[in-house]
Parts: structure tokens; sequence; C-alpha cells
């Protein structure tokens, strides 16, 4: 395909769901410049090659090719009806079945994606905490905003089990996001969010017991 997939709002919150956080991860500042899809620091294994990138590429297998690629990662495939892309302007926007497509109405802020395959690329949690809002409840947003700014990582996707991890993101950082992209959708309230949110949580039961407070 031309530009690179850019997954986001719930396909990239599943997305985060099953993700090895610990692993390094190679950010990319634009969707354009094939050059700034350099590494800010080196990952410790290739990407994987999906086949995004082949010529004449069509839409439809490239669906298949992204679903395939987010089932092995541990997401359901029921999860998959389809999948939430994330272009700059809304003359790139396409609507081809099996992609529900999202405009964020500038550039996407650099250092706000990761590449996770040749040609596929992740809005990262700050991002994606902030397109929350458009699926989750108010409930669900903050719990969320927890989860990020927290010591563990939490996947909803399986058992339930958590791992104790070092902090990823500060209330700081997602606030700083929010004031910076005011005008997009979303900020107003995941800024509002953020106002009952508090960082380092060590556990799902230490942020149940915050949020409830």
């Amino acid at each position: 395909m031309d530009l690179p997939i850019v997954l986001s709002h719930k396909t990239a919150w599943l997305y985060h769901n099953v993700a090895r956080p610990s692993e390094p991860l190679s950010r990319a500042s634009s969707l354009y410049d094939e050059d700034s899809l350099a590494n800010e620091a080196e990952p410790t294994a290739s990407l994987p090659k999906l086949g995004l990138d082949a010529k004449g590429l069509r839409a439809s297998t490239a669906v298949e090719i992204v679903a395939d690629y987010l089932v092995s990662l541990g997401v359901p495939r029921e999860e998959l009806d389809h999948i939430d892309t994330l272009v700059n302007f809304d003359f790139e926007r396409s609507t081809p079945a099996g992609f529900r497509c999202h405009v964020f109405g500038a550039p996407v802020p650099p250092g706000h994606l990761i590449e996770v395959a040749e040609g596929l690329l992740v809005v990262d949690e700050a991002m994606c905490f902030v397109q929350a809002g458009s699926w989750m409840s108010e409930p669900e947003q903050l719990e969320y905003g927890y989860e990020i700014c927290a010591r563990y990582h939490l996947s909803h996707l399986s058992t339930g089990d958590y791992i104790e991890m070092g902090q990823r993101y500060t209330v700081a950082d997602l606030i700083a996001y929010c004031n910076e992209n005011r005008s997009r959708q979303g900020a107003v309230r995941a800024a509002a969010v953020l106002k009952r949110v508090h960082d380092g949580a060590r556990s799902p039961m230490e942020t149940a017991a915050a949020i409830m407070v």
C-alpha cells in the first residue's frame, strides 16, 4: 500500500492489551517521510514482514493480513469485525470493507506513532487514551487512565492476570498531550477524566480502590 496502515482507537487498544510492554518499540514521527521511520531506539529484533508494502495490494487482502497478525498476538478474532485506522487528513480517507478510517485533521504528532511491523504502525497509549472516549464509558476511561500510568500491565483479553513493570506514562504526560491537542476530538473529555487519575498504582486492586475513593 502507498502509505503505512496506522491502527487507532479500539484496534490500537486491543493491540496494546496483547503487546509485550517490556519490548523496545520503533517510533515513527511522520506518516509521509519514510526516513522518519528510523528508530528512536534500536529494537531488539527486526520488524515483522507482513507483506503490507507490496505494490498493488488490495485493501481486502490488507485487512486479512492485519487481522491475522493481531490474532497471532492474542487478539480474539471476534473482536476484529472491523479494524480502526487513522489518517492525517480527510482527503486520505477511504472506506474499504473491513477498515474503519478516522481522520486526525492534522499531521499526527511526532513521536506518537509506533512501528510494529513493516507497513504497520499503531498510535501510542497517550493518543489511544484520548480516542478511548469514543467507545468507553467515563468510568472505563478513568480505569484505563490509571492503567496507563500504573506500575503494572493488565490484559483485558486474557485471564486478567497482570505483570509488574515500570511506569510507562505519567498523568503529566497525558495532560500535556491533551493540552497540545485540545482541538482534537476527545481531548477535552480526556483532560477532565485525568483530573481523577493518580500515578503509580501497583496492582488492579489498588486502581479499583483509588477509583472508589
